[in-house]
C-alpha cells in the first residue's frame, strides 16, 4: 500500500507505518522501543502492522478497528521496517509465509532474501 501511495504521488505529511500489539505482547513491544530508542538488536515483528494515511489507520482490509490492540508504535524508519521483516524468527504465526512471493511479485519488490 505504501509503495502504491508513493509511486502515485499519493503520500501525505502524516504518512506513516504504525506496529500494533495485542495486550499480550508487551514484551514485543518493549523490546521494539528500546531499538527505536537508540539500542542495539535486531527489531521484531509486531502484531499487525498498518498504515496511517488521510486520518485514518488503513491496512489492506480497510480501515482497522484500533481497539483489538494495546499498544501502537510510530514507525519513521523504513530500515527498522526491513529489519523486523527481515527477522522472521518473530514473524505472526498468523502469517501464510507461502505469500511472499506473491507480494513481491504485486509490488514489484525483492524481497527474496526473507526465507519461506
Amino acid at each position: 500500500m505504501y509503495r502504491w501511495l508513493k509511486d502515485n504521488n499519493q503520500i501525505k505529511p502524516d504518512t506513516c507505518f504504525y506496529y500494533l500489539y495485542r495486550f499480550n505482547d508487551h514484551s514485543l513491544f518493549n523490546k521494539n522501543f528500546r531499538i527505536l530508542e537508540g539500542s542495539k538488536g535486531i527489531p521484531i515483528s509486531c502484531t499487525h502492522a498498518i498504515l496511517f494515511h488521510d486520518n485514518h489507520y488503513i491496512d489492506c482490509s480497510g480501515i482497522v478497528d484500533l481497539d483489538e490492540y494495546r499498544w501502537l508504535q510510530k514507525i519513521d524508519s523504513e530500515d527498522f521496517i526491513l529489519k523486523s521483516v527481515n527477522n522472521i524468527g518473530y514473524w505472526n504465526e498468523w502469517f501464510n509465509r507461502k505469500n511472499v512471493k506473491e507480494i513481491a511479485k504485486k509490488l514489484s519488490i525483492d524481497l527474496s532474501d526473507i526465507l519461506i
